[in-house]
């Protein structure tokens, strides 16, 4: 759909459009309980071009700001003729077109437009004037909490939020306990939603979006309130989906997050498009716009500007400058390798620092020198001319001296602050003449190619070797003893609680009719000592009203398999003996068994949402 201009429409459209226009979407959302996808509004289009999955062509955004709500009733008593409010632009006429399985970051600084412009590809905004297509059924993560209600329970969010998603109650009820399981929410999965920290309202927020199998997934810079271990399980789940082709639309200001999940990017300033290409170039760009000031307040205002620190007052902004004047700091510039001004470097690139010194008295063999800083103020690197035995001659009043450090950046990534000093001899406790603490602040990312952590980039060389099978049995149970604290036994009974020799895949033990068992999933292990010449198993299968059918289990150790084994359905025990192999036998060995999986609850045989495997007994080797 074509979004007129004001210009264009008749009065009574002209002060109603802001109003209908901003509602309209989300009425539609309530009827329809998915996003849009007619063709009028924000929509998918089945004659959209063959490969996009979303297509955006001239987008623009206003918003109206009134100066207070009598601005807001004289506009609307008026029907417009006494315009009270002033038009704030979001987005100016924006176009681009992403195909199919594609990935695409939004990148700029805050108040670009990011945010605006997802919201309106996810139909929760209306725009102002041009044209948006969207092919498939869309996931969105936008604003924290979007969507959730804070007095229902996390399970109730669930149910309100799929809905919200386009799935149908049957869909939700069969995936609820694997997004419960994937949020790691159970503890708090019944408490209401206003009890949650923003932390698990992220959890609970992409462990919906990620289990509804989206065509297009829409996120906005929310990975940004999780914790580490959690934002890694989101990459890894966000790299799944690309992988099984859903297309990706991401606003981050993460540039390792940008190069690693998307092969393009778009650059937003001020509600244009200002670049659209690979990350590579269009991270570059950004970076050349930070490094001019021009959308680099976050890092800029952490900076004094020495022209402004007064002598009497010792400091302005955040820089601190004391010394005895015989020499000052006239000029300074942190660039590239090839002389460009920057601010934010690739770990291991060089880094150019050139300081201008005016000398107001005569000082023979002036050091000069630089020391860079941890954004905690913990001295990382420091040198001068004098320790780096460079001579700087005579100087005298008037005298202009530039002294130029070239420097590998092999630092950690994070911010880093710069701070200069003009004295004598080695160190300026004796007789400074200018020290300008904190001058500039620069940033250093970590290249995509060799990611690493800590404070230094000390680019390794590593060699691996293929893995081979262990031939040494000493080595194999010698590893398993050290790990788990002893070695394995050769008879399991389960009880009460579950041995540490449990590996995967297990439920806690429960308390039957006859004696205590455990539930495992589809897929499960265990290591047993194998000095023996047959592996028992006590298992049973599903136990419900379908149960009569038998269970097929493929079991192997290590890496020889054993084959299918039968085990019979219904509420009893079935015995299972199999031979141990002589190439696993004679040590302490790993155990895998692999069952079609089941739900109680799907099946209508209680509320059990688990997703079960096998019912174990005992566990023996003969």
């Amino acid at each position: 759909m074509v979004f007129p201009d004001r210009a264009s429409r008749p009065l009574w459209r002209c002060w109603l459009w802001p109003y209908w226009r901003q509602a309209l979407p989300v009425m539609r959302l309530c009827v329809m309980g998915s996003p849009m996808n007619s063709e009028s509004g924000v929509a998918g289009s089945s004659s959209q071009a063959a490969g996009s999955a979303v297509k955006v062509q001239g987008l623009c955004k206003d918003f109206a700001s009134f100066a207070s709500p009598w601005d807001r009733l004289v506009e609307w008593g008026t029907l417009g003729r006494y315009c009270r409010h002033e038009t704030i632009p979001a987005l100016t006429d924006v176009t681009f077109d992403l195909r199919r399985g594609g990935a695409l970051a939004l990148v700029g600084a805050n108040g670009a437009g990011k945010s605006t412009l997802l919201k309106i590809v996810s139909g929760t905004l209306f725009p102002t004037a041009g044209r948006v297509e969207v092919s498939g059924r869309v996931a969105s993560l936008l604003e924290l909490g979007m969507g959730f209600q804070p007095e229902f329970s996390g399970r109730e969010n669930i149910v309100f939020n799929g809905r919200f998603l386009g799935l149908k109650d049957h869909e939700i009820q069969d995936r609820m306990a694997d997004i419960i399981a994937f949020a790691e929410l159970e503890h708090a999965i019944q408490r209401p939603l206003r009890t949650y920290s923003s932390g698990m309202l992220l959890r609970l927020a992409f462990a919906v979006v990620a289990h509804v199998d989206p065509d297009i997934l829409v996120i906005d810079e929310a990975l940004a309130v999780g914790d580490a271990y959690f934002t890694q399980k989101c990459l890894v789940r966000i790299r799944r989906f690309r992988r099984d082709g859903v297309t990706l639309l991401f606003a981050s200001h993460d540039p390792l997050a940008v190069k690693s999940l998307c092969d393009e990017a778009l650059l937003l300033v001020e509600g244009r498009c200002l670049d659209w290409g690979s990350p590579d170039s269009v991270l570059e760009h950004y970076n050349s716009l930070v490094a001019r000031g021009r959308s680099s307040r976050a890092i800029l205002n952490m900076e004094g500007v020495p022209a402004r620190v007064s002598r009497r007052s010792g400091t302005e902004g955040n820089s601190r400058r004391s010394g005895n004047s015989r020499a000052l700091v006239a000029g300074f510039s942190l660039t590239d390798a090839s002389g460009t001004a920057c601010r934010s470097f690739m770990a291991g690139d060089e880094g150019i620092v050139r300081i201008r010194a005016l000398f107001l008295d005569h000082v023979n063999e002036p050091t000069v020198g630089l020391l860079i800083r941890d954004r905690l103020g913990n001295d990382v690197y420091g040198t001068n001319t004098w320790q780096q035995q460079v001579s700087t001659g005579s100087c005298r009043p008037g005298d202009l001296l530039e002294v130029g450090f070239r420097i590998p950046l092999n630092l950690g990534p994070g911010e880093y602050s710069l701070t200069v000093a003009l004295h004598t001899l080695e160190s300026h406790v004796h007789d400074s003449f200018d020290w300008i603490d904190r001058l500039l602040v620069f940033r250093i990312l970590s290249p995509p190619a060799a990611r690493f952590t800590g404070t230094a980039f000390l680019r390794p060389t590593l060699d691996v070797t293929a893995p081979v099978p262990l031939q040494d049995l000493q080595t194999w149970t010698g590893t398993l003893t050290a790990a788990f604290g002893g070695e394995p036994p050769r008879m399991y009974q389960v009880g009460e609680s579950t041995p540490p020799w449990f590996f995967q895949g297990w439920y806690p033990a429960e308390r039957g009719q006859e004696d205590w068992f455990a539930w495992t999933r589809p897929s499960f292990g265990f290591i047993i000592d194998l000095r023996g010449s047959f592996l028992e198993l006590e298992v049973g299968a599903r136990p419900d009203s379908r149960g009569d059918q038998a269970t097929e289990a493929d079991i192997s150790m290590g890496p020889v398999s054993l084959g299918r084994f039968v085990v019979a359905g219904g509420a009893g025990w079935t015995s299972l003996r199999i031979p141990i192999p002589p190439e696993v036998s004679g040590c302490a060995g790993l155990v895998r068994v692999t069952v079609p999986g089941w739900r109680a609850s799907a099946a209508g045989e209680g509320g059990d949402p688990r997703l079960l495997g096998l019912r174990v007994r005992r566990i023996h080797v003969t």
